[in-house]
């Protein structure tokens, strides 16, 4: 949905702008929320490889 939408940057005025810019702003946030944990599953996930290998 972000991408489909990032040909419409600096198209739009006034309160169109204002809706853009908060949906780009939101939509930036929940990528970086969702790459967050998943890093976080990637990480717990590598620790416990590490805790079953040695044992």
């Amino acid at each position: 949905m972000i991408a489909a939408a990032w040909p419409l940057k600096g198209k739009f005025n006034g309160s169109g702008r204002q809706a853009f810019d908060a949906f780009k702003a939101h939509s930036d946030q929940v990528t970086a929320d969702l790459n967050g944990a998943l890093n976080a599953i990637v990480g717990g996930r590598s620790g416990n490889g590490i805790v079953l290998r040695r044992g």
